[in-house]
């Protein structure tokens, strides 16, 4: 007898902020948090910074326009109390495309990071490298289409061992733009796993 598998998706927002979703299916209750990144001004670096633009009408949608490899952004998050301390914490980067692509093509990123524990770390200690890439889709290779590019950071890193209440410095930049040109950043978050 085949099962049926039915998930009810509940939103929360937390007075910290963070945003919860709960899912109740028929085979248990999972359940992952989310950390809102802001984006600011204050995370573009003095040169080699992305553009502020505008995407969209009524309403547009404010963001940074990645279209150089060079290009810097800082994302920073601190790891919370209710971390279950043993999954990895992934980091989503939302992005629309600022123009026409081709299906097949790949948005590429890359970040180097550093978790820093208080009274243990300094803020100058190894990052850690991560590179990853998102395919365009046939059905949506247009301008202003919206992808998700995805950060896992291991929990267990040799250089940069997750820890709660630890700042994570996230460094980003476009890797290659032989594929995919523009994309514009308009959101970010990072999700976890908290203690049952």
């Amino acid at each position: 007898m085949k099962h049926l598998l039915i998930v009810l998706v509940i939103l929360f927002v937390t007075s910290s902020g963070m945003s919860k979703t709960r899912y109740l299916t028929s085979s248990g209750d999972l359940t992952h948090y989310s950390i809102d990144i802001a984006l600011t001004e204050v995370q573009k670096p003095a040169a080699n910074a992305p553009t502020k633009v505008t995407k969209g009408t009524t309403p547009f949608v404010n963001g940074f326009l990645f279209d150089a490899a060079n290009e810097l952004y800082q994302l920073q998050f601190q790891i919370p109390d209710n971390w279950d301390g043993r999954t990895d914490v992934v980091v989503d980067l939302y992005v629309v495309l600022d123009q026409a692509e081709t299906a097949g093509d790949v948005i590429d990123w890359t970040a180097d990071y550093i978790a820093s524990s208080s009274g243990v770390d300094t803020v100058t200690k190894a990052s850690t490298n991560l590179v990853i890439t998102e395919v365009v889709l046939a059905g949506c290779a247009g301008d202003n289409c919206q992808y998700k590019c995805d950060f896992t950071l291991p929990y267990n890193d040799a250089n940069n061992p997750l820890v709660i209440e630890d700042v994570v410095v996230m460094e980003i930049h476009r890797t290659d733009l032989g594929n995919v040109g523009g994309v514009v950043l308009i959101a970010a978050d990072a999700h976890y796993e908290p203690t049952l």
